[in-house]
This record gives C-alpha cells, sequence and structure tokens, in this order.
C-alpha cells in the first residue's frame, strides 16, 4: 500500500453520525463518488483552481462541496503529499465510520490559521478533502464563501459518514 494510509481504519457501518433528511445529496460520475451535505452549503459542483495539495507552479484543483474541496489523487505524488498531512504531531488523527471507505481526517492549525483535511482510501481509488481550500483559491466567493473562509468540523464528519463511492 505504498502512499496511502499507513494504518488501517476499521470499516463499520455507513449510517450518518446525524439524522440528514434535510440534507441535499451530491453525486459526480467523473470522481465516482456521492454524499450528502448541509442545505445551507452552496454546491455547485464546479471545479476548484487549487488546493492545499497544490504549489506556486501547480496547481491541484478538486471540486467545491461547501467550503471544502475532494481531490481525486490519481497519481502516486499527489497520494505522498495527502498522505504527508497526516504525519505530523500537531494533532490527532480522527477515523470516522463508514463501510465504502477507509476514512480519517485531522485538525491543524498554524501561519494560516485552522484547517480540517481528510483521507478517503477506497478500493479502487484515493480522495483528499480539503478544508482550507478557501485560503487558497480566489473562486471561493463565488460559491457563498470569503477567501480563508473556514470549515467546520461537525460537517466534515457528518459528510464523511455519508460518502460512498459509486465506482
Amino acid at each position: 500500500m505504498n502512499g496511502l494510509p499507513k494504518h488501517k481504519i476499521p470499516v463499520a457501518t455507513s449510517t450518518p453520525l446525524t439524522n440528514t433528511t434535510e440534507w441535499k445529496a451530491y453525486k459526480n460520475d467523473e470522481y465516482g463518488f456521492e454524499l450528502e451535505y448541509p442545505s445551507y452549503y452552496v454546491t455547485t459542483g464546479k471545479q476548484a483552481i487549487n488546493s492545499s495539495l497544490g504549489y506556486h507552479d501547480l496547481n491541484v484543483g478538486g471540486v467545491f462541496i461547501g467550503p471544502f474541496v475532494f481531490v481525486r489523487l490519481t497519481t502516486e505524488a499527489l497520494k505522498q503529499r495527502a498522505v504527508a498531512f497526516f504525519s505530523g504531531p500537531e494533532s490527532e488523527v480522527q477515523t470516522v465510520p463508514n463501510s465504502s471507505a477507509q476514512i480519517k481526517y485531522i485538525y491543524l492549525t498554524g501561519d494560516g490559521g485552522p484547517a480540517y483535511y481528510a483521507y478517503i482510501h477506497g478500493a479502487t481509488q484515493d480522495i483528499f478533502v480539503d478544508g482550507y481550500s478557501c485560503g487558497f483559491d480566489t473562486t471561493c466567493d463565488v460559491y457563498g464563501y470569503s477567501t480563508g473562509g473556514q470549515a467546520k468540523q461537525e460537517d466534515l464528519k457528518k459528510i464523511l459518514s455519508t460518502f460512498k463511492f459509486t465506482k
């Protein structure tokens, strides 16, 4: 499992962590996943210009779902960059029960402010979730979030509990 999460996350049922009856459903056929998200999020499925995985000469975009950017990890180099977010001693790695994937997330603080990141490991693909993407992407204002906007931990956990790979 070179480049994938270093520890296996226990697989549990995919019962959402909260009642999501008033949430909206999102499905992305290109990325091969679906999930539910709070109705107060603006989600158009548009591409984000960049994420925390990118740097000054290489943009690494994904798809906006509220203030989060979901990035499909298509290369070993991207997987290694994503895994590196979880290897520091800054914060404790948390897991989210889910029967479709192994999911872990972390909360970090730093010069740019607080951020949440998640790594979703599936049978055929991996996805990185960037919860501070509005600090890196100037298109956030189009989706109702200001540059530097922050994601909520409870939203992330609930969204991840509803996540399912579709291919």
